[in-house]
């Protein structure tokens, strides 16, 4: 009885590997971003006003680690026509590389995503809501003319929770977890 086994080409494992690392990272990174968005709009006082962005930048650092990567294991691809010198232990170590890298920084992100949320939760109504001058808004000179976004909903004026160093430890330690795919999926490509 023989079995034959097909092998997978090299090169398509880690252009998989690529692919997963890119798209997985990126997508942790638009979850953490998203939920960091909402928390900046809402953060929109004088105070912290550059502080309220802090979530938005470190969740985007999680996209960068799926770039690094991905630009590593496409340099190993061989170029068009010619053989692949990468045997098929080294497509699926480079499989493995795109993918340690991109779920733990899907992990990181929903992290991030989970605990701003709870964190705006937390301080909704400890704060007072922060006010917008009337004056920092263009004057329209027609009468018939809607705001694009409702004052009364919260958009406009919206609680300015704060941002304090434990705030941004937790998020540092949140991201540190898609560092540690990252660091993962280095020694995996080589």
């Amino acid at each position: 009885m023989s079995t034959s086994t097909a092998a997978a080409s090299p090169d398509l494992l880690t252009a998989l590997g690529a692919a997963m690392a890119i798209f997985l990272c990126s997508a942790g990174s638009a979850v953490a971003s998203a939920q960091g968005g909402l928390f900046a709009l809402h953060t929109s006082s004088s105070t912290h006003f550059f502080w309220s962005f802090s979530p938005i930048i470190i969740g985007g650092v999680l996209a960068i680690y799926g770039i690094i990567v991905a630009i590593i294991l496409s340099g190993k691809l061989s170029s068009a026509g010619n053989e692949s010198t990468m045997t098929e232990q080294e497509g699926y170590k480079n499989l493995s590389s795109g993918l340690a890298v991109g779920l733990a920084c899907l992990s990181s992100g929903f992290g991030m995503a989970k605990f701003l949320s709870s964190y705006m939760e937390k301080n909704r109504g400890t704060v007072k809501p922060s006010t917008v001058a009337a004056d920092s808004f263009p004057q329209h000179n027609s009468s018939d003319a809607q705001p694009l976004l409702d004052q009364q909903a919260g958009l406009m004026t919206g609680e300015a929770f704060p941002v304090t160093w434990k705030f941004l430890m937790v998020l540092c330690y949140l991201e540190a977890i898609g560092l540690y795919g990252l660091i993962v999926a280095l020694i995996l490509a080589n």
